[in-house]
């Protein structure tokens, strides 16, 4: 999948200069514009962001079976998420989650059992999740090689939506300032990285069907078709 960019000095020169830059793991991109222009960038979203528009726009080239999987490992990404809010939440910052992560980190169905033991401890109810039907037609597209039609990966993304949009309703609501917080330590985090950097990067937010970092005040729930739809009118034509 690929991101698009704008680069930062046409844009100053009044010249709107768009380029592609194909999505990696670390947060900083630097790319070269078509213009000859050096940029670097900061993408602000959150990993679970990526993976879900990854699967849609698998949906749209007809890949099924990899868009299943992407949604699997977006659910898994925000569990993983919600997992440092709770941690942050009671005091406990980067050293102890990444011990605890360690343990679990391997096995989804361990950071599964940790997720919903926090989140039910946090907020006195069980968070929305999987049921055994939904978590055994992901097993047999993941584990057993089943390739799913169109509909059954419509029908399996839009549950995952509706669980992402749920769970971060909630999150959101309680803890809007350490999901900030959260995200500002991403990047301080990455630019120790790379602290040779001639001058600090610009920060990205992508749009995407999910748009944690936007205002909670438009954060709505996505309907997957409507999205694809727009997608394939803006992307695809």
């Amino acid at each position: 999948m690929k991101i698009k960019f704008t680069c930062s000095k046409c844009f100053v020169n009044g010249i709107a200069t768009n380029d592609f830059v194909q999505i990696g793991n670390d947060d900083l991109y630097f790319y070269t514009c078509s213009k000859g222009h050096e940029n670097v960038y900061f993408l602000k979203n959150e990993k679970f962001e990526l993976l879900m528009e990854s699967a849609i726009y698998a949906i749209l080239d007809g890949y099924y079976r990899e868009a299943v999987s992407a949604m699997t490992s977006s659910l898994e990404r925000l569990q993983e998420f919600a997992l440092k809010i709770f941690f942050r939440k009671n005091g406990l910052h980067d050293k102890p989650f990444e011990a605890a992560w360690k343990e679990v980190s391997r096995q989804s169905e361990r950071q599964l059992g940790a997720f919903i033991f926090l989140y039910t401890i946090e907020y006195k109810s069980l968070p929305d999740s999987l049921t055994s039907k939904e978590r055994e037609f992901r097993n047999d597209i993941i584990h057993k090689g089943k390739f799913p039609n169109y509909e059954e990966t419509i029908n399996y993304g839009q549950r995952v939506l509706d669980i992402t949009f749920n769970i971060l309703n909630t999150l959101r609501k309680s803890d809007e300032q350490i999901i900030r917080n959260l995200a500002e330590d991403k990047k301080e985090e990455m630019l120790r990285k790379f602290d040779d950097l001639k001058e600090p990067p610009f920060t990205h937010l992508s749009p995407t069907s999910i748009n944690l970092h936007h205002d909670i005040s438009s954060f709505e729930k996505t309907n997957l078709l409507e999205y694809i739809e727009l997608l394939r009118n803006k992307d695809y034509s």
